[in-house]
């Protein structure tokens, strides 16, 4: 069983990039997309790469998409869902992906999305934060999470 999430990133000089997100498990496969402050989605990176251990109560996740015009801090569509969190007794990291598009002028209902659940462990977890870090920094192209699926 093959599972892997991939995130890429295209800085703009205004301290904000567009995250590029793809995965694929168990035949599903998706790509996606959203616009964060850069310095979010290192944050972001430093705190899945530092905890230990995840906390059911706390909350481990990225995510993008339309901001709500109305409700000042929502998402009124969510484009990138990146979302860890412990999972049974064994030390194993639930992952779960959520990427959709929307046209602009469309319903609220996202024209395509996929949600995915990977697996991880506390070592590929650390990995991939690090990762994340290098992308935000600059030293590196991609992130990669490789993982099985749920």
């Amino acid at each position: 069983m093959t599972a892997a999430l991939r995130l890429t990133l295209k800085q703009d000089a205004d301290a904000t990039g567009e995250l590029c997100a793809e995965v694929q498990v168990n035949g599903f496969s998706g790509v996606g997309s959203a616009w964060f402050n850069i310095a979010d989605i290192r944050d972001f990176g430093r705190r899945i790469s530092r905890t230990y251990p995840l906390l059911p109560e706390k909350t481990y996740e990225l995510q993008g998409g339309y901001w709500s015009r109305e409700q000042q801090g929502s998402l009124e569509h969510v484009h990138l869902r990146i979302r860890f969190f412990p999972f049974g007794t064994l030390g194993q990291i639930g992952c779960q992906v959520k990427l959709a598009t929307q046209l602009e002028s469309a319903s609220p209902a996202p024209e395509y999305a996929v949600t995915v659940e990977l697996r991880t462990h506390y070592e590929g977890l650390q990995a991939f934060g690090a990762a994340i870090i290098a992308m935000t920094d600059g030293r590196s192209n991609e992130a990669v999470l490789a993982c099985g699926g749920a």
